[in-house]
């Protein structure tokens, strides 16, 4: 959804994942392997938790006020 409302902006697009401090957007695939590592026995310990898949960007935006 976020590259589809960049269409014919690339620029914009790359500017957006300058500001993440990895460097660039997430890919799908990226977001799918934390979504099937979370649904997985792998996972069957965790509870209550966040787990950021963000690329850093989240500390950068973080508000403490």
């Amino acid at each position: 959804m976020l590259r589809a409302g960049f269409d014919g902006n690339p620029e914009g697009l790359a500017e957006l994942g300058r500001y993440h401090p990895i460097g660039r957007i997430a890919r799908p695939a990226e977001i799918a392997d934390a979504i099937a590592f979370l649904g997985s026995e792998s996972a069957s310990f965790m509870t209550g938790s966040t787990l950021s898949v963000d690329g850093g960007i989240g500390v950068r935006l973080h508000d403490p006020a």
